[in-house]
């Protein structure tokens, strides 16, 4: 048989594109494994705990017993200063979720901007994009890291590196953040103040405290309108480490996708 023949038969023994439609029309949306991980994103609330425990100065000056039992109780635990931070990151779960949801559920001669080219092999390539964004969003909400403990006997020093991952544009993992803590301060003063310094604004100043019988709190935060007193207990440690790593992901993801806050 020739190869022109073969291309006869070829043609002749292919599908009609409108068959192709027939595969499965009894498809079900419940069973379709991308959407099903999108709403697992979008029902899980990854950030609960701060590791910290913030209370208004103004509080501790009225009544410093007050605040110091306050700053002891776990219940009080909150986000403070950094509240601004982790409602800017549930909304852009918000935004995104429905963002993929639209595209991925809405027939194509449907969008605004209509588009003859717009074959499968793109719409492929976007939703694509969009899934490699979700899961560097699911690496800020939940994120990916490693603890090393380091005990250097020649200055009888102790001391951890935090390594962070991430993905990069083919959704392979990389190593995102790499940070040496307890060389000069405590571990969980010293991730504290990494965690409290790069995430307020540059006016924001981040005071270690003197600790002592008649002392309240560990830091203080003043970022020009309210000056925050901040307890810190070495149970919370994994979940500051944790936090910091959180939010050193969130810087990348803003960069990555230019967002302000």
């Amino acid at each position: 048989m020739t190869r022109l023949n073969i291309f006869y038969y070829l043609c002749q023994k292919s599908y009609p594109m409108e068959d192709i439609f027939k595969i499965d029309e009894r498809f079900d949306l419940h069973q379709d494994s991308i959407l099903k991980y999108v709403h697992e994103i979008s029902n899980s609330d990854f950030i609960k705990e701060s590791g910290l425990d913030f209370t208004d100065n103004r509080k501790s000056e009225s009544n410093p017993k007050a605040a110091k039992n306050k700053l002891q109780e776990p219940k009080y635990q909150y986000w403070g200063i950094l509240e601004s931070k982790i409602t800017a990151i549930r909304l852009e779960k918000t935004r995104l979720v429905k963002l993929i949801e639209d595209f991925y559920l809405t027939s194509v001669d449907e969008y605004v901007y209509r588009t003859s080219n717009m074959s499968p092999q793109k719409i492929q390539h976007i939703l694509n994009k969009l899934l490699i964004r979700l899961k560097r969003l699911e690496l800020v909400l939940n994120p990916d890291y490693s603890i090393t403990k380091y005990d250097e006997k020649r200055n009888n020093k102790n001391y951890s590196q935090i390594k962070g991952y991430w993905i990069n544009a083919d959704g392979k993992r990389v190593r995102s953040i790499s940070r040496s803590i307890g060389k000069t301060l405590s571990e969980d003063e010293e991730i504290a103040m990494k965690l409290l310094d790069v995430n307020t604004n540059k006016e924001t100043k981040v005071t270690l405290l003197r600790r002592g019988a008649e002392s309240i709190a560990d830091l203080r935060v003043n970022d020009g309108n309210t000056i925050w007193l901040v307890e810190l207990k070495s149970d919370n440690r994994p979940i500051l480490i944790r936090n910091y790593v959180m939010f050193e992901n969130w810087k990348i993801y803003k960069k990555e996708y230019k967002l302000l806050e």
